[in-house]
């Protein structure tokens, strides 16, 4: 198996859909899209396979069968699992997503390097308002670009405007650099280098470039436990593991007794994941630790080079999670050495 690092360089400003409905028909005369900050893994991943394998005319009818299909799809193409995403600017930096009250990409270097001041004041319910200051101001900068737009409709080959129905489009634009995610893959990927590719809602145009760095697969080589932070939300589809609060903590844990992980930093919420247009299926809404969330995780086993967190769940809930940690959900980078 070979392993590489996928580069996906935004060319103009993009749509990051979240989730609800966009249709005027569904959402009536004023509908909007808020881009969101941070991909989803599954649209790196989905953009991968578009180029990684030959159109498919199977049709998934429902969420548990569009997995199926992605499986599928991931075996035909050689792809065998998704890490990410990072942020690699032109000089080469790691930036990282944070949650600190309010979503932030953060250097990955620095995060390190004050991560035990700012552990030691969580710790002590110390002031920590120096480090997250620091971190805030030498954050990447996102900005948004609205626009309106008409809707139209095509009768005998000519399209007109649709009356009374306007929306609205809020692109986010990202400074100069690249999201990043790290695959492990059977076949050679240095096909899809150079190439321009459509990404994200309303087929924004991004650049595609492969190379041999892997620095998350190297670290998570060696990774045992400890301190982790999240590049993509951690899923909890099963009914366990789930998420509990104790001692104002918020833990995940299985069958109410053996401990998976605790929550630093970071929020837990709901995640949709998405809709496909391709199947006209809705993906579910579940509950979820946020990418940007700082975990302490207990000792995982040795699959975490494959497969992230979820590498700290039993086998016997492996079947509820597989596709998604093979799409990248739950990824992280250890924040100690």
């Amino acid at each position: 198996m070979n392993e590489a690092r996928v580069k996906v360089t935004p060319l103009e400003p993009l749509l990051l859909r979240g989730p609800g409905e966009f249709d005027p028909s569904a959402r009536g005369v004023t509908s909007s899209a808020q881009s969101i900050a941070w991909p989803s893994p599954s649209t790196l991943a989905g953009l991968l396979l578009t180029h990684l394998t030959k159109h498919s005319s199977r049709k998934a009818s429902s969420w548990p069968d569009l997995l199926e299909k992605y499986k599928e799809l991931m075996r035909s193409s050689g792809l065998m699992w998704v890490r990410g995403p990072y942020f690699i600017d032109e000089e080469k930096e790691i930036y990282v997503p944070l949650l600190l009250g309010d979503f932030i990409l953060v250097n990955l270097r620095q995060l390190r390097y004050y991560f035990k001041e700012l552990l030691r004041g969580l710790e002590k319910h110390g002031d920590i308002s120096k480090v997250t200051r620091y971190l805030r101001k030498h954050s990447k900068k996102t900005w948004y670009q609205e626009r309106v737009v008409i809707s139209l409709r095509s009768r005998e080959g000519v399209k007109t405007v649709r009356e009374g129905f306007l929306y609205s489009t809020t692109l986010a634009c990202f400074q100069e650099g690249s999201f990043a995610v790290e695959i492990g893959i059977k076949n050679d990927v240095s096909s899809l280098s150079n190439r321009a590719a459509v990404f994200g809602g309303e087929g924004r145009v991004v650049r595609i470039e492969v190379d041999s760095e892997k620095p998350i697969t190297e670290e998570l080589s060696k990774f045992k436990g400890g301190y982790v932070l999240l590049l993509s939300p951690l899923i909890i589809p099963a009914a366990s593991p789930t998420l509990v609060r104790k001692d104002g903590k918020a833990l995940v844990v299985v069958t109410g007794r053996q401990l998976i992980a605790e929550l630093l930093i970071g929020r837990v919420g709901i995640r949709g994941l998405g809709y496909a247009m391709a199947e006209h299926v809705r993906k579910p809404i579940y509950p979820a630790i946020l990418e940007g969330s700082i975990l302490r995780l207990e000792e995982c086993s040795n699959d975490v080079k494959t497969y992230s967190a979820y590498a700290c769940l039993p086998s016997q809930f492996w079947a509820k999670i597989e596709s998604l940690a093979m799409l990248g959900f739950g990824s992280f980078v250890p924040l100690e050495s």
